[in-house]
């Protein structure tokens, strides 16, 4: 299941990134030669940004009682290029989510609110192309027992430029939450969503 859903995010940053660079220049034309242009920097100068993001919200523990939902995710951050290929960025969120599907009779690991802040490190694998991985603290209420509990997340992502200013990303999120009637809840999710670089 795990493969299936990074299978399909990868897929829609392979087939978006073919648009993106459909439209970029790679080689120059010097006395008759194409060279090489340097790595674009430019493309993460310093800046702020917001996101949006949807996805599908998978919520499970022990037991197992398992909860889906679809999630809406708003997200605002900042980010620079630290070094050359290397990228850095410090990001918000608060999402919530509307049932698919609850499989569980005392509603232990269904959550409809989360918030909290990452950090993301990152590697420029093309031009215009960034690899990167999430780690954070996140808050979610679930709203079986009706409880806020605290949580700590791990992540990876794409991010790949459509046009100036514009970013695509999908991305594969993991966390894991303090117990919730003697359980600990997991979740994974899935996302797709755009970035606005406010350069």
């Amino acid at each position: 299941m795990l493969l299936k859903k990074l299978a399909i995010a990868s897929l829609v940053l392979a087939t978006t990134s073919g648009v993106a660079f459909a439209h970029m220049n790679y080689k120059g034309d010097y006395k008759g030669e194409a060279v090489a242009v340097p790595c674009p920097a430019y493309v993460y100068q310093a800046a702020p940004y917001l996101g949006f993001s949807m996805g599908l919200r998978n919520n499970f523990n022990s037991i197992p009682n398992v909860f889906r939902g679809f999630e809406g995710t708003l997200s605002g951050g900042y980010a620079a290029m630290v070094a050359p290929w290397w990228y850095l960025a410090g990001e918000i969120y608060v999402g919530d989510n509307f049932d698919i599907s609850n499989y569980t009779a005392l509603g232990s690991v269904k959550s409809k609110f989360t918030y909290g802040i990452d950090f993301i490190p990152g590697y420029m694998i093309t031009d215009h192309t960034l690899a990167y991985a999430r780690v954070g603290y996140t808050r979610a209420r679930f709203s079986g027992p009706g409880v806020w509990r605290s949580g700590g997340r791990l992540g990876l992502g794409l991010q790949t430029q459509l046009v100036a200013n514009w970013d695509l990303r999908a991305e594969y999120i993991y966390s894991v939450y303090s117990s919730v009637g003697g359980a600990n809840p997991r979740t994974d999710a899935v996302n797709v969503g755009v970035i606005y670089k406010f350069l």
